[in-house]
C-alpha cells in the first residue's frame, strides 16, 4: 500500500476534506449504494477482504462487515493509522502501522510484533498459515521472518527501489513468491526475495497489488485504475470510478469478492469479480 507522500497525492488529486467509504453491490443493472462511512482524506487508510467479510483500516482503527457492507462492527480501535492489512483464512489477521505490526486472532486476542530496527513499514504481505511475513519499508528495503515475526532477515530488493517499495503480495501456494511494486512496476521473486525479475505492468504508477487466493491471479491498482493480469496480458476492470486506485483487495474463487479504494477515499465492493462494475 503506498503512503509515501499519499496526503501531497491525494491533496493534488482531490480537493476534499472528508471522503466517503462507499460499499455498492449490483442489483439488476444498477449499482446500490448499501453503506457509508466518513473519514478524513489525509488518513492512512487500506481495505481487505476474506471469504464474505470487509476490512476497512484507517486513523480511527479497524473495523469489519460481515455483510457486504450492511453493517459495520469495531475490531479495535486501540491502535491508530492502519496501512495495511492481511486477513488469513482461520479468520485471524496481521495488521501493520508505520511503525509496527500486529497480529489479531480469532478471539479477537491482540499481540504486538516489532519489525526490524528503524524500519518505516509501507506494506506488509503474510502467507497463508501465517508463518511467513514480509516487510516492505519506506526506505527500499525487503524484510521477511519464517517464525511469524520472531525474528527477521533483510533480502535482497528490486532494481530501483531505493526511493521505497509501494506495495508487497505474497502468492497463496508458495511463501517465497512475491511480487513488488515499485514506482511504475511490478517484481517478481521465486526465491523469498533474493533475486528479482520485472514483469510486464500495466502502466501509471503501481499503488498497491494482492494476489487472488488458490488462483495466484494478480490484480494491480495503479494511477490509471484496476487491472487484472490474464494469459494474454493486462486486462483492465471497468468501474464506476476513474483514476488512482490506492488499495486493492481480492476475495477467494469462491466467494468471488472484490474491494477497491479510489482517490476520492471512496470503497466499492463487487460480488462478481468487478462484472457488476460494468454499467
Amino acid at each position: 500500500m503506498l503512503y509515501i507522500g499519499i496526503t501531497a497525492i491525494l491533496g493534488a488529486v482531490v480537493g476534499l476534506a472528508l471522503g466517503n467509504l462507499i460499499l455498492a453491490r449490483q442489483q439488476s443493472s444498477k449499482q446500490q449504494v448499501v453503506a457509508t462511512h466518513h473519514f478524513a482524506v489525509d488518513e492512512p487508510r487500506v481495505v481487505a477482504v476474506s471469504d464474505t467479510n470487509v476490512y476497512f483500516g484507517f486513523g480511527g482503527g479497524l473495523m469489519i462487515s460481515q455483510d457486504g457492507g450492511k453493517n459495520w462492527g469495531t475490531l479495535t480501535s486501540e491502535i491508530a493509522n492502519i496501512i495495511s492489512i492481511c486477513p488469513l483464512p482461520d479468520n485471524s489477521m496481521y495488521f501493520a502501522t508505520k511503525k509496527n505490526i500486529y497480529f489479531l486472532d480469532s478471539s479477537h486476542n491482540l499481540r504486538l510484533i516489532k519489525p526490524p530496527a528503524s524500519v518505516s513499514i509501507e506494506d506488509i504481505a503474510a502467507s497463508q498459515d501465517g508463518r511467513y511475513i514480509y516487510i516492505a519499508s519506506s526506505q527500499g528495503g525487503i524484510y521477511v521472518s519464517s517464525d511469524e515475526g520472531n525474528t527477521w532477515q533483510k533480502t535482497g530488493a528490486p532494481q530501483g527501489s531505493e526511493g521505497g517499495i509501494t506495495s508487497i503480495a505474497i502468492a497463496p501456494q508458495d511463501s517465497k513468491q512475491i511480487y513488488a511494486g515499485v514506482a511504475s512496476e511490478i517484481w517478481e521473486s521465486k526465491d523469498g526475495g533474493h533475486s528479482w525479475q520485472p514483469i510486464s505492468s500495466p502502466g501509471g504508477v503501481v499503488m498497491d497489488i494482492n494476489l487472488q487466493p488458490n488462483s495466484n491471479i494478480l490484480y494491480a491498482g495503479t494511477s490509471v485504475g484496476l487491472w487484472k493480469l490474464t494469459s494474454s496480458g493486462w486486462q483492465k476492470i471497468p468501474l464506476t470510478t476513474s483514476g488512482l486506485i490506492i488499495s486493492v483487495a481480492v476475495g477467494d474463487p469462491e466467494s468471488n469478492m472484490l474491494a477497491v479504494l479510489d482517490q476520492q477515499g471512496n470503497v466499492y465492493v463487487s460480488r462478481d469479480g468487478g462484472l457488476s462494475w460494468q454499467n
